[in-house]
């Protein structure tokens, strides 16, 4: 009678039906065998309540991950490469980023960002842009290191402002100070080395090695990396030099980056030396669109030249920014 008017503990409605369980398995054992309740209990009795533990923590435990997600460390998944389309971007991200704000990942303190720069005709970068994708898309850590690209051609501000002026290049980019609303990360390596895959992921070892980034961080085998590599250029999102891939789908696409290179040489290159286009400088300026005007291989923009030509023929001195004006 004590047993059959046995209150369980108050420890739960799930425990609480755990221990009733219990309780009348004991009862029915013995009585089955017809011992006292107060008797030792046997094997058998012992295996089953046994059994009914092991059931309950094999219950309780998802129970209490789904409640504590937190206490479950996954390993934070590759992001790829970010691709920033704005200027203010870089500014809010990468170099001041405010507090407790968040990238489409974290974005604290612990961050590293590793910000690849280049020019979409720049055949250099053609050859370096499939390693750089490829390692944002297998290296593990990225709540310690991220990766980022600007595209000088359209960022030329940015750029200019952070001297960045030869291209490819890579930067890595670490907290450095506290700020009024956050913190600043500034530069602590920069690689512009030979267009190999292997030599960039070595001064990203080498890097590592000197500190700049945790240990935790692990690289891909150079396989993996090969087959991202691969992946990437299947994409036909960039076309690089026939000696790292296959012929690309659009033959006539290299009228664009001829174009495209053609048009940067006559943004970039002009004023460089800085000061106003005149003498020397304008006659020859005058000569390359000449000859271009003629030897093109496209009629449309062979056009364009033509009246661009006629126009520096007005003027003996073009400041940059009317030039830029007229070119545009």
């Amino acid at each position: 009678s004590r047993l059959r008017h046995a209150k369980p503990r108050r420890k739960g409605r799930f425990l609480a039906s755990l221990n009733f369980a219990r309780l009348r398995l004991v009862m029915v054992t013995n009585v089955d065998r017809g011992a006292t309740p107060s008797k030792k209990p046997s094997r058998m009795e012992r295996v089953l309540r046994a059994a009914i533990w092991i059931m309950g923590i094999s219950t309780v435990v998802p129970f209490l991950a789904v409640l504590f997600p937190g206490s479950q460390q996954h390993e934070p998944r590759p992001l790829g490469v970010t691709h920033f389309r704005q200027a203010a971007d870089f500014y809010t991200v990468v170099q001041f980023p405010k507090s407790k704000t968040r990238f489409h990942a974290s974005n604290n303190e612990n961050v590293t960002w590793a910000v690849y720069f280049y020019k979409p005709y720049c055949g250099a970068c053609k050859r370096i842009r499939p390693v750089v994708e490829a390692l944002g898309s297998t290296v593990n850590h990225t709540n310690a290191l991220r990766f980022a690209a600007l595209d000088c051609t359209k960022h030329r501000v940015v750029c200019s402002r952070i001297g960045v002026d030869q291209y490819p290049r890579i930067r890595l980019y670490q907290f450095s100070e506290r700020t009024s609303d956050g913190f600043a990360r500034e530069t602590v390596a920069e690689w512009s080395g030979l267009l190999l895959g292997y030599e960039v992921l070595a001064w990203f070892k080498v890097v590592q090695q000197q500190g700049h980034l945790p240990k935790n961080v692990r690289w891909p085998e150079h396989d993996a990396l090969a087959a991202a590599m691969l992946r990437f250029k299947l994409k036909g999102e960039t076309q690089v030099e026939s000696i790292t891939t296959t012929r690309p789908r659009n033959p006539g696409g290299y009228l664009k980056d001829v174009a495209a290179a053609m048009r940067m040489s006559l943004l970039d290159a002009v004023f460089k030396t800085g000061g106003d286009l005149s003498g020397q400088r304008l006659v020859a300026l005058k000569s390359y669109v000449d000859a271009l005007k003629i030897t093109f291989p496209e009629a449309a923009t062979r056009q364009q030249l033509a009246l661009l030509a006629q126009r520096l023929g007005r003027r003996s001195r073009w400041s940059q920014e009317a030039y830029e004006t007229e070119l545009t």
